[in-house]
């Protein structure tokens, strides 16, 4: 299920409808369930990861401040490598060439979005050892921030002192200004993830299939990279807008979790 497709908008309709409908209380919750069932149409398997991922997280915060300047920094080095350890192995994997599909090792793919909330996960243990992060006590409110599902694939990487209080922040009912805001960058972004990025990264992978070229030809194959390059910043930029990410202006600027 992605970003731009039918399936994903119908599912976040679903999402926001029954935020909307819950008490505030109960919406972290809510999200949380909606962002392992977003994950698990990906891959139900990689479930576990995310999850022992989350786990860390949250002990390493409960603990961190508890203990002394030498435990805290030796904590802290063993949550970022427990964190970090499935991305390693499965960058092994495929580096090596151990991906054989006919073989025990082809079992082994790069779960989508492995990167994403591991350092997700990394930027909390990390902010709250250096104290720039208060100690969130709540499981649901640290495995939420890892795991809040318009960032889970594609980013980018917040803070927690950013995106958690936007979990709690919201009214009982929506803000019809934020809402239209909301709505505005959703469709932009979707525009330019579809109708701009994707099809010059297409002409990009086409020009390049069959190997570079000299001549005039080769010139347009420069172009063509420079088109390509547009293509990324562009799908990077489409990607931001459509989901949009929080940012911690909550007077200036309107967010996906300020809209639901």
């Amino acid at each position: 299920m992605i970003f731009t497709s039918f399936e994903y908008a119908g599912f976040l309709a679903v999402v926001v409808a029954l935020n909307w409908l819950l008490p505030p209380r109960a919406r972290p919750v809510l999200l949380l369930v909606a962002s392992f069932a977003f994950y698990a149409t990906w891959s139900v398997p990689a479930l576990a990861i995310l999850g022992a991922v989350c786990a860390v997280a949250w002990g390493a915060g409960l603990a961190i401040p508890r203990l002394d300047d030498g435990r805290a920094r030796l904590l802290t080095g063993v949550a970022v490598a427990l964190c970090a350890s499935s991305l390693g192995v499965f960058k092994v994997i495929e580096s090596l060439g151990f991906e054989d599909p006919g073989g025990f090792a082809g079992q082994f793919v790069v779960p989508v979005g492995l990167s994403f909330f591991s350092f997700q996960a990394i930027s909390y243990v990390v902010d709250v050892r250096r104290g720039d992060v208060e100690t969130h006590r709540s499981p649901v409110d640290v495995a939420l921030f890892v795991s809040f599902f318009p960032h889970l694939l594609a980013g980018p990487i917040v803070r927690a002192d950013k995106l958690i209080p936007k979990f709690h922040g919201t009214g009982r009912r929506p803000d019809p200004v934020r809402w239209n805001e909301a709505v505005e960058l959703v469709l932009v972004g979707t525009f330019k993830k579809v109708a701009v990025a994707d099809p010059l990264l297409l002409l990009g992978i086409e020009t390049y299939r069959d190997g570079p070229m000299p001549g005039p030809v080769g010139a347009l194959l420069a172009l063509t990279a420079v088109l390509v390059g547009a293509a990324l910043v562009t799908g990077c930029s489409g990607d931001d807008d459509a989901l949009p990410i929080p940012s911690g202006e909550t007077t200036t600027t309107t967010t996906a979790t300020d809209a639901m």
